[in-house]
């Protein structure tokens, strides 16, 4: 039975010093650990970064060690997991790609980034009838994500389906005007808060989704020519 601390008028234990050594100690390794597992957190972090720029300039073997390595410091990493996945799809190992995707889907069903990577994994590996339930079991909730239509429109294409490939297309089109819309927004609040430079860059986002870039570019030209400064 563990021992109870009883503590005297002036605050002191009047048990034994030795008698709280134990106690001590398990505050102490507890702390540790709660140091060392952060410690470990904050580097897989860094390590990531490092992995997310080698995969933007294509550097597929060496985003994967470091990808690698930041999974091994944080099992629960699932950011690293799936770029590790996105590597071996672009390298072309698809039972590699399959195998690391379909357990972070497992693991994660709500995060979406996988379930599109899937997706595409399946097309990859010509598994047709998969990736179009798969497909069509997203659009079932997930009717708003461009990406999920230019899939099936992919899907269509290699399944020669004229039509279907077209509206899917549509769809996808309809779905990228209103994100312009958004960046158009965004671009008015963030020149209401007087960040000039912020606003140009969203305008230039919209343009990317605009079927009349003319008038995004009119816009441009107005806030670097400073016009809409009284």
């Amino acid at each position: 039975m563990a021992k109870k601390l009883v503590f005297n008028d002036s605050g002191r234990l009047k048990n034994s010093p030795k008698s709280v050594l134990p106690a001590l100690l398990l505050i102490s390794l507890l702390f540790f650990g709660c140091t060392q597992n952060r410690e470990k957190e904050e580097l897989a972090q860094k390590i990531y970064v490092r992995a997310v720029d080698e995969y933007g300039d294509q550097k597929f073997d060496s985003c994967l060690d470091f990808a690698e390595k930041s999974i091994s410091l944080k099992r629960d990493f699932y950011q690293a997991r799936l770029l590790q996945a996105k590597v071996f799809y672009f390298q072309d190992k698809n039972s590699l790609a399959q195998k690391a995707i379909e357990k972070l889907v497992k693991q994660y069903p709500e995060y979406t980034e996988a379930r599109i990577w899937k997706i595409r994994i399946l097309l990859q590996a010509q598994e047709y009838d998969e990736a179009k339930k798969l497909l069509d079991t997203e659009l079932s909730f997930n009717n708003t994500d461009w990406r999920v239509y230019y899939l099936y429109a992919l899907l269509a294409q290699k399944q020669n389906d004229f039509n279907l490939r077209l509206s899917m297309q549509k769809h996808a089109e309809q779905l990228l005007q209103d994100g312009n819309k958004v960046y158009i927004d965004l671009a008015a609040v963030w020149l209401q808060l007087g960040l000039r430079d912020r606003a140009i860059d969203y305008l230039e986002k919209a343009k990317n989704l605009s079927s009349d870039e003319e008038s995004i570019d009119r816009a441009i030209a107005h806030l670097k020519n400073g016009d809409d400064i009284l």
